[in-house]
C-alpha cells in the first residue's frame, strides 16, 4: 500500500493481509486468560475487518484462497 504524509511526500507501508488479520483478532478473542474487554475489542475489529472486505474488497478473499492463505490459527496447548 502507499501511503500520503500531510506534506504530500509517499511512502509505501507493509502491513498483513486484512483477512489475515481479522483471523488473528478471532484467535485472540477466543484465548480463555485474555482481558475480556479486549477480547470483546478484538471480535469487534475482526468482524469490521470482514464487514470491510465483504463489501468493498471482495477480491481480497479470492487472492487468499487461491493463495492457499494461511490455515485458521489454533489454540496451543499453552495458552489454554
Amino acid at each position: 500500500a502507499v501511503i500520503v504524509a500531510s506534506n504530500g511526500a509517499m511512502a509505501r507501508m507493509n502491513t498483513l493481509h486484512p483477512i489475515v488479520f481479522a483471523r488473528f483478532k478471532h484467535w485472540m478473542a477466543h484465548l480463555a486468560d485474555r482481558d475480556p474487554r479486549k477480547r470483546k475489542r478484538d471480535e469487534l475489529q475482526a468482524t469490521a475487518v470482514e464487514t470491510v472486505v465483504s463489501k468493498y474488497l471482495p477480491h481480497l478473499e479470492a487472492d487468499l484462497a487461491s493463495a492457499g492463505g494461511p490455515a485458521v490459527l489454533e489454540e496451543d496447548e499453552s495458552t489454554k
